[in-house]
């Protein structure tokens, strides 16, 4: 299998904007954007999709006064962020149950052709339209409701006041109605963080002076989490005669022992971590949005960074192993082969169609589908195994024995079985729940820890 690098996000892209003069102008501050009990100025919207006026037709352009009379709730999302595409059916259902009196308006600074080519290949998956309009290739009202990350939602009521701006969480239908008949609703308000600028080429902690920086061979740190930092995780690639580097920022204890045991080209799932400890609080948690960063930041977060020199650099992952087991001594961590149910990929005839035509290596992959040609099965396993059905409670293993070069395309949700199941019954496969070995990361409470 040829060399696959994967960067692990453990936290949405954040996005920020400064505000433009119109909207300074408008607002009145060019820090916050509007606050919570201002009104909104009557701003131009240009660049709608799948939108109507108030006579049916449809329209590219409106006022932000024709909503109007409507409790309107602005949806900042994105095409990459998971959170953002599973709140669109809850909104379409809200929308429809609130008939007439809600409307929501998914915004979004990407392009009309980035978003026309998501929606076509999610609603055709869902097997369902939704009548919520985007606006695309935003800035304005981006920069009047700064945030630095997604999903971000902002209620206005029906006379143009903004009432509250919130994460997901609180899209409910309770708190709809409340607003709808009170003007106010009891949810907490979606704290925004200012970014700290970060460069991940270069050493997480800088020294001041650039000639220690210059001479450094060998380092290893580790902090608490530091505010305003994104959580994510890079390494170098191995390269002969240069120095490598690992850093980790903001992740749970859990993700660094999956990143140390991970290695250069795999990925451990949480699929692929047995946790067998008391306390597992400790760890990870399954909280979202606010109260997982609270989480994270009352000491369950970490950053982390290991620098080498060439010499060392093949074994800087065996390195990190040995820091955490230092640093956490009241853990013993280690990979073991474990028979575990698992969705193995599996042959349901003998004939073969997948062999490649011997056409140009191409990979070529998303949410909604899988494109391959000349190049192995591993690739199709490590990116379902990895990222796109990392979620279910199992790994993902090639059960076809076949090691040679395919063809392979797959217009599927790549985050459903079923869907993924439909589009192999050409090949004759088939993804199987069965028991199979699998390489697992357990980690258990050290009872020889001091």
């Amino acid at each position: 299998m040829k060399k696959i690098t994967i960067n692990i996000v453990m936290a949405v892209l954040c996005l920020n904007f400064s505000l433009s003069a119109q909207v300074n102008q408008a607002v009145g501050t060019a820090t916050h954007g509007i606050l919570i009990g201002q009104p909104m100025p009557d701003i131009t919207l240009t660049g709608l999709l799948h939108y109507k006026d108030r006579a049916g037709h449809p329209a590219v352009t409106a006022q932000l006064a024709d909503f109007k009379g409507k409790l309107l709730i602005l949806d900042f999302w994105a095409t990459w962020c998971s959170p953002c595409i599973a709140m669109i059916p809850r909104m379409d259902s809200l929308q429809k149950q609130f008939n007439g009196q809600l409307q929501f308006l998914s915004v979004t600074y990407q392009s009309a052709n980035e978003v026309n080519a998501f929606m076509t290949k999610f609603t055709r998956q869902q097997h369902r339209t939704y009548d919520i309009p985007e606006l695309v290739g935003d800035n304005i009202l981006n920069n009047l409701f700064p945030h630095s990350s997604l999903p971000h939602f902002v209620w206005i009521d029906p006379h143009g006041v903004v009432r509250a701006i919130t994460d997901q969480n609180a899209v409910t239908s309770k708190n709809i109605d409340d607003l709808l008949l009170h003007q106010d609703i009891k949810a907490p308000v979606k704290q925004e963080v200012a970014l700290l600028p970060y460069d991940r080429t270069k050493p997480l902690f800088t020294h001041q002076n650039p000639a220690f920086d210059s001479t450094l061979v060998f380092r290893s740190s580790l902090t608490g989490c530091v505010e305003g930092l994104r959580s994510g995780y890079h390494y170098d690639l191995d390269q002969p005669g240069k120095s490598r580097r690992i850093t980790a920022r903001n992740l749970p204890l859990m993700a660094l022992f999956s990143n140390a045991y991970a290695g250069q080209y795999k990925t451990l799932g949480n699929h692929k971590i047995l946790l067998d400890v008391q306390d597992t609080t400790a760890l990870n948690s399954s909280k979202t949005g606010a109260a997982y960063h609270q989480w994270l930041f009352a000491g369950h977060g970490y950053c982390y960074e290991l620098i080498v020199p060439p010499r060392l650099a093949p074994d800087i992952f065996s390195i990190m192993q040995a820091d955490l087991s230092r640093l956490f001594p009241q853990y013993k961590a280690r990979l073991e082969i474990m028979e575990r149910d698992c969705w193995v990929l599996t042959r349901t005839a003998a004939t073969d169609k997948l062999k490649t035509t011997g056409s140009k290596p191409h990979i070529q992959v998303d949410r909604f589908g899988f494109q391959m040609s000349n190049a192995t099965l591993d690739y199709l396993i490590v990116q379902l195994d990895s990222f796109y059905l990392s979620n279910t409670p199992y790994p993902v293993v090639d059960g076809t024995g076949f090691t040679g070069k395919v063809d392979l395309s797959l217009d599927a949700n790549l985050g459903s079985v079923e869907s993924l199941n439909q589009a192999l019954e050409k090949y004759d496969l088939k993804f199987v729940l069965k028991k199979a070995p699998v390489e697992m990361l357990h980690i258990s409470d050290n009872d020889k820890a001091l």
